[in-house]
């Protein structure tokens, strides 16, 4: 109710008493939706338009903005006030200067301030589509003996107006329209209260519920304090709806991964099963012909014919090899899963008790602060995102670690003739290199971490030992018609290494 025509024409009296006969000392702007207006006795008015309402702040004039700002309507400042109107049934007040006058429009979304000058209008501020010019008369009421009706005719009058005239017998009354202005102006010495309604709104309204928090006599400070109350709940609930928003999306996200990688340890969690595979594979190498894909098999563990998949370019003996290693690696596989596991849980964890103290608070500052340290979060994040190159750091050394095969090749470019080039052997995997521009003494176990690092993005990260090569990068070098990732290495050494263990 607090841009209805009747709140609005009380707020044009307050306007009067306190600017009526003063000098615009200022007006300005310091965005789209917020205008200033300072004058000479020290009154200083703030309209805010803000999510299709229009509120009237009246901040201490010490507060008055300086800089980024943007002078507005400047053929009225240095003016006086001669006169303030709070139009009849409409939700608009106008303040004369002479023969200017600003016309302040609280009509939703298409609120916003025009200035006229004999029916022109001059200028406007954040009025969409503003006319050129510009005529007004007073609205009139409607008489009549329907509730309905009477509503329908005068859409300016509210449904607690309609239940108090239908109560007092306004309806069925022959006077009506001594009633109507015995009721208006009853209307316009009602207290004004600020309720809070159960969906956490706030309103401003002359009929208190029992949500009331709080009742003025001055409409000036009602309003004042409903809008600070309003916008700062709304930008409160928009914040903490946003950054929830955020983290469902996140849990989300986080939930699918557990149940994938759950799955995959439930998948890979009997062992037996390849080693069994591999038994019944050795006992019919005579039944398996060449290059087959898959084979049909009698399992006697089972008792019973079972499908077992091959790799048609090993022969059943190789495939049977095959079988028995992964068997011997899965409890690795296992290992490095559940950890990876108990890594997202513990995100899950932090993301949910994040999400509880967000619902719980009501500091806006506080959640400003989480949203700038997520903002940041995500910033850093996309920023190595964007780089070839995974970074870590041992003993005072970088090492960079190749996303992708075409950002290996990047990497490559990236290298100082000082470093030293690590690769997992014989099989597909990233480039490693270990940055050492100033030349300093790699000890063993420096060698050893960064040969782990590429050990473990490569197909090799399961085995319990790996084979990695490393030398200088300028025995690395791409050939005509290589694929993205290719390198021939001209000169190499090994190192045995258990692949990088990624703790949770």
């Amino acid at each position: 109710m607090h841009n209805n025509a009747f709140i609005l024409s009380r707020y044009a009296e307050f306007l009067k008493k306190h600017c009526l006969d003063h000098t615009l000392l200022e007006c300005v702007s310091t965005s789209p939706t917020d205008i200033h207006l300072r004058f000479e006795n020290g009154f200083y008015l703030s309209i805010r338009f803000y999510k299709q309402h229009t509120f009237f702040i009246l901040p201490e004039v010490s507060h008055f903005p300086k800089k980024n700002v943007l002078v507005q309507f400047k053929s009225i400042v240095g003016k006086t006030i001669d006169n303030i109107k709070g139009y009849t049934y409409d939700r608009r007040i106008a303040l004369t200067f002479g023969d200017q006058s600003l016309h302040i429009q609280c009509f939703g979304r298409r609120s916003g301030i025009l200035l006229v000058q004999n029916n022109t209008v001059t200028d406007h501020f954040k009025t969409v589509q503003p006319p050129t010019t510009f005529t007004y008369e007073d609205k009139m009421i409607s008489f009549t003996s329907s509730p309905t009706d009477f509503k329908q005719d005068n859409p300016f009058v509210t449904d607690e107006m309609i239940s108090d005239l239908t109560q007092s017998a306004f309806f069925s009354a022959d006077n009506q329209s001594q009633l109507w202005q015995s009721f208006i102006d009853k209307l316009s010495s009602k207290p004004i209260a600020i309720c809070k309604s159960s969906v956490d709104a706030y309103t401003l309204t002359v009929y208190p519920a029992e949500s009331t928090l709080t009742q003025y006599t001055d409409i000036g400070d009602a309003m004042h304090d409903f809008g600070k109350l309003y916008m700062g709940h709304d930008r409160l609930s928009s914040l903490k709806s946003n950054l929830i928003s955020q983290i469902n999306k996140e849990l989300k996200k986080l939930n699918a991964r557990k149940t994938k990688i759950e799955k995959h340890i439930n998948k890979i969690a009997n062992g037996d099963t390849l080693k069994q595979q591999a038994d019944v594979i050795m006992a019919n190498l005579h039944a398996i012909p060449p290059k087959a894909k898959s084979v049909e098999l009698f399992d006697f563990y089972q008792n019973k014919t079972v499908t077992i998949p091959l790799k048609e370019n090993l022969t059943a003996q190789k495939n049977a090899e095959r079988c028995y290693q992964k068997s011997k690696n899965v409890h690795v596989e296992i290992k490095h899963n559940k950890k990876l596991l108990s890594g997202v849980n513990n995100q899950i964890e932090n993301l949910s008790a994040d999400k509880k103290r967000i619902e719980e608070t009501d500091d806006f500052r506080k959640l400003q602060a989480y949203n700038k340290g997520q903002s940041k979060k995500e910033a850093v994040k996309k920023s190595n995102h964007q780089l070839p190159y995974r970074s870590y750091a041992f003993k005072g050394f970088d090492i960079w670690v190749g996303k992708s095969a075409k950002h290996n090749d990047a990497l490559l470019k990236l290298a100082h003739k000082n470093d030293l080039w690590f690769h997992a052997r014989g099989v597909a995997g990233s480039h490693v290199l270990l940055k050492n521009v100033e030349q300093k003494t790699v000890s063993t176990d420096v060698l050893e971490y960064a040969a782990s690092l590429a050990a473990r993005y490569s197909k090799n990260q399961h085995e319990s030992l790996a084979a990695v090569i490393y030398t200088s990068p300028k025995y690395v070098r791409k050939f005509k018609g290589a694929l993205p990732g290719q390198v021939r290495v001209d000169r190499e050494e090994v190192v045995l290494v258990a692949p990088f263990d990624i703790k949770s």
